[in-house]
């Protein structure tokens, strides 16, 4: 489960009641899809199914299932109760919901959602996965670091002091390093916390900004993120229009259900030039990180009633992209680190150990 719907959250919620409820996670609205689809399916209406549903996902989801039956058994329809829902979930499922509803499509549109979530979802673990190994590394080197200056360091320096010699720059570095180990490892710990806490507070007050959005300025998975954000663009662009709600709109929709700010941008520009009655202009085409398939796509070249198919065949693209930029992190960018951390503390002791040695051979002579 996302955090978004861990207890960390709904005990949050409780001790400051002023703060806004958690926005809805993929996973949270993945099982309220297919609970909805379960209802619908089962032929006692969806009142009736939501009323007795147990949900996968725990107590929070419990109750906004047994919220919607209250609504709806009070004469609301199914988008008025997800609109009156604390929080609501994302508006561009509400209108998809209210699309299938008039067109008589809500099993295909339910259905087609879930695949769209299951994607979602699919691409957050792989991210997740590819940002583990990293992570790992990166704690061992620290750990590692601490046991050095804490352990190691102070039997070279008595071992300098013993021979009375000046100490060179690497032993004052390492000597620093032992006197002020407290200072900068819980230094370290307390900016890693206060980062997270950062996070912690975007995914909560900005949906959609996420640890993945934070990563992205870390080299490569700034393409990574992006590669995801294509995925999800399209795959929506994809569902929105095949179920007849008009282009423009649904680049609206899809804006805030991405998190690359060129994406964002065209998504609006394009909304716009399409509801003026202009083709998505060459200018508007050359914006950074939008692939010349997509943009061959939402100009218009491919005909309005190829444009889903195509649209689910780029999503599926750039999906695939996605598994093969991650699995390529996750081989190439642990060994990377290890190297690099794994060098820098070797040649950092080695170079103290060899400056030692350097002096006593200066003494011998």
């Amino acid at each position: 489960m996302d955090s978004f719907g861990s207890p960390v959250f709904a005990v949050s919620r409780r001790l400051f009641p002023l703060l806004p409820a958690a926005p809805w996670s993929s996973e949270e609205l993945l099982l309220l899809n297919e609970e909805l689809l379960l209802a619908l399916r089962s032929g006692v209406g969806l009142e009736l199914g939501l009323r007795n549903a147990e949900p996968a996902g725990g107590g929070r989801l419990r109750e906004f299932a047994r919220s919607l039956s209250r609504s709806m058994d009070q004469g609301a329809s199914l988008p008025q109760a997800l609109a009156a829902m604390d929080p609501p979930p994302p508006a561009m499922y509400q209108v998809i919901v209210a699309t299938g509803l008039r067109g008589n499509a809500l099993e295909s549109v339910l259905i087609r959602m879930g695949s769209f979530a299951r994607l979602v979802n699919d691409l957050r673990q792989t991210l997740r996965r590819a940002m583990i190994y990293p992570w790992i590394v990166a704690t061992t080197a620290f750990v590692l670091s601490v046991f050095m200056s804490v352990f190691m360091v102070p039997q070279l320096l008595a071992f300098v002091e013993d021979l009375r010699v000046e100490p060179t720059f690497p032993i004052r570095l390492a000597g620093w390093l032992h006197h002020y180990v407290r200072e900068w490892s819980l230094g370290i710990i307390l900016g890693l916390g206060l980062w997270w806490g950062l996070v912690w507070g975007l995914r909560r007050f900005t949906p959609g900004q996420g640890a993945l959005g934070q990563m992205a300025c870390v080299p490569g998975f700034s393409s990574l993120a992006r590669w995801a954000d294509l995925a999800r663009l399209s795959h929506l662009l994809a569902i929105l229009t095949e179920f007849g709600i008009p282009l423009p709109e649904s680049l609206r929709y899809c804006r805030d259900a991405i998190q690359d700010r060129n994406l964002q941008q065209f998504c609006d520009q394009a909304a716009v030039e399409i509801e003026q009655g202009r083709t998505v202009s060459e200018r508007l085409l050359l914006t950074p990180g939008v692939p010349t398939f997509l943009q061959w796509t939402l100009s218009g070249a491919a005909g309005p009633h190829d444009l889903a198919t195509n649209l689910h065949q780029a999503a599926e693209v750039y999906r695939e992209r996605t598994l093969q930029r991650a699995e390529w992190l996750g081989r190439i960018l642990p060994g990377v680190l290890a190297v690099s951390l794994g060098a820098t503390l070797v040649l950092l002791y080695a170079w103290t150990v060899i400056s030692v040695l350097r002096a006593l051979w200066e003494i011998l002579l």
